[in-house]
Order: structure tokens, then C-alpha cells, then sequence
């Protein structure tokens, strides 16, 4: 029987996180046919070997996705191989919960494109990181009209993924932004499954921290960039600029600034500066690789 549901997992050197997922998706009480799809961006570690050892226990199929690199690049590889009306993506190092997949298979029902709740504590028991959380919606300053949700929990009609050509891989990040916002452009709608929870695993140590807040302020800088022009059509006025919100890591004076840091008692407490900064640098040292799509692209 032809998958009704395929579930994408991009994953890349990812052995010491990828079972628990699998694991997790091996709960799932799926009611329709459905197949996972692991889709190898060129481990170096034993990821491969993790996921085949859950064939006996899932509909599995591993994907050769070495070929264009990044997680764009093999969420799009892993979709080229799908069969399923719908498309459902997570990340090798978090957990969906029970009931995730029955969630957003009949949320896509109603809607081209889905999103997940997300959870943080579960897998960072009293770890440190950065105060904020990733939102279950996500909604861009320079552009709050439009929503957008994360590709750690997504879920999308294949037709309406593959009219949109998929994620633009020359994003570093932001490339779920991209797509929420390309679909909506189009005439798509744009939901929530409440009940599709997933697990969020965060990063540990500043230097991943800052790495994630830069590549994360170049994505939103890129963004910025690629919708200039269809964001000042959608304001009716083409001939304004549009006006960025300030980098975090600019806001406050020096004083404030000393303040936080006089109090830092703990390593993990720089974990909020070092982000701003990151994020900062992120947008500040972006190359703009992507020309500002006209409003006529993104209707077509």
C-alpha cells in the first residue's frame, strides 16, 4: 500500500541522538500507511548503523543524502524520495511525543502546511542555555503579518511542497521561515496541531550557542533581504524602504551591559550575552546570497 505519510528526518553525525527519535516514532499509533525516511547528509559516526537497526521495527528506508549538503539540502533529498501525500519533518536530535504523527496527519486535513508544540525541559534537566524558548509560531519583526513554524515539527502537503520547490537550500537558516511564508504568498493556510509535541534538545556549551545565534542572525538577515521587495508591495508602498528591527545584541547601554555581566555567577548565565552577540555578528557579517524575489515569484 502507498504511504498515505513520510516522515523525514534530516540527520548528520547524529549516532548518539538519532535512536531515541527512532524510538519515539516506533511508538507512534499510526492509522494510516506511512513511512521514515532517515536521510544521511554524510555522517562520519555511526548514523547509518543506528537507523538500520530500527528496520525490523518501523517502515524505515536510510537515504544517501551526501549529495548536496546542509539540513535543507537532505530534508529536500529525502521529499525527492517520499511517497506520501503528506510530509512530515523532525530533527534526528529531538523526541516526538506520543500521538505526534496521528496530530499533525489530521491537522493537515484542514491546512497546507503545520506546525508542532514544542517542549524544552524534558531533555535539559536543569541545563543551562539562552532565557528564551523556541516558539511554537514564529513571527519575524520586519514581517509579523505572516506566521511561520519550525521544520523541527513540521508538517506540509506534498503538493503544496512541491509547488513551492521545497526549502531553499542557499539559506543556512531560516529555510522553514521561507517556506511557510512562500506557501501562505501562494493561497496556502497555515495551522497548528497543539497535540503534536515535540521534545526539543538544546545546545550545550557557548561556543554552540554562538554558533547557532550567528548562522540564526544571518538566516533572519537573508530573509530580510529575499522578501524586501514583496513585504513593501504587501505595505503598498514600493518606493519604502524596509526598516530591519535593531539586532538584539545593539539594544541597551553600557551601563545595563555591565550590569548583566557583574552579575553573571555562572558560565551558563553568559549564555543570553553571547547569543546576542552571535546573532549580531550573524546579520552583520551575512553574504546576501539570494536576489529579492518580486511579488509576481511568489504567486506563480
Amino acid at each position: 500500500m502507498r504511504p498515505h505519510a513520510s516522515v523525514i528526518i534530516a540527520a548528520f553525525d547524529a549516532a548518539s541522538t538519532l535512536g531515541e527519535q527512532l524510538e519515539a516514532l516506533a511508538r507512534q499509533r499510526v492509522t494510516v500507511a506511512w513511512e521514515v525516511l532517515v536521510c544521511d547528509n554524510g555522517s562520519r559516526d555511526h548514523t547509518v548503523a543506528v537507523a538500520r537497526g530500527f528496520a525490523d521495527r518501523l517502515p524505515l528506508t536510510v537515504v544517501d543524502a551526501s549529495a548536496r549538503r546542509g539540513p535543507a539540502a537532505a530534508r529536500n533529498i529525502g521529499a525527492e524520495h517520499a511517497t506520501g501525500d503528506v510530509l512530515l519533518f523532525c530533527d534526528a536530535d529531538d523526541v516526538v511525543a506520543d500521538g505526534w504523527a496521528h496530530a499533525l496527519i489530521a491537522a493537515l486535513d484542514h491546512f497546507e502546511i503545520v506546525g508542532s508544540s514544542f517542549e524544552h525541559r524534558r531533555l535539559n534537566p536543569g541545563a543551562g542555555g539562552v532565557t528564551w524558548e523556541v516558539s511554537d509560531s514564529i513571527r519575524m519583526p520586519f514581517w509579523p503579518q505572516y506566521e511561520a513554524v519550525g521544520s523541527g515539527g513540521m508538517g506540509v502537503r506534498s503538493s503544496a511542497f512541491h509547488r513551492a520547490h521545497g526549502f531553499d537550500e542557499r539559506l543556512r537558516t531560516g529555510e522553514d521561515v521561507d517556506l511557510c511564508w512562500r506557501i501562505q504568498l501562494a493561497g496556502g493556510t497555515l495551522g497548528h496541531a497543539p497535540e503534536a509535541v515535540v521534545h526539543l534538545r538544546r545546545r550545550s556549551g557557548l561556543r554552540a550557542v554562538y554558533r547557532q545565534a550567528r548562522n540564526t542572525g544571518n538566516g533572519v538577515r537573508q530573509l530580510e533581504h529575499k522578501f524586501s521587495r514583496v513585504a513593501r508591495a504587501a505595505r503598498g508602498h514600493a518606493s519604502a524602504p524596509v526598516v530591519a528591527a535593531a539586532p538584539a545584541a545593539a539594544a541597551g547601554g553600557s551601563r545595563s551591559r555591565l550590569r548583566r555581566l557583574i552579575a553573571v555567577r555562572r558560565l551558563d548565565d553568559l549564555a543570553d550575552p553571547v547569543w546576542r552577540v552571535g546573532e549580531w555578528w550573524g546579520r552583520r557579517r551575512a553574504r546576501l546570497v539570494v536576489a529579492p524575489l518580486t511579488p509576481g515569484e511568489v504567486t506563480e
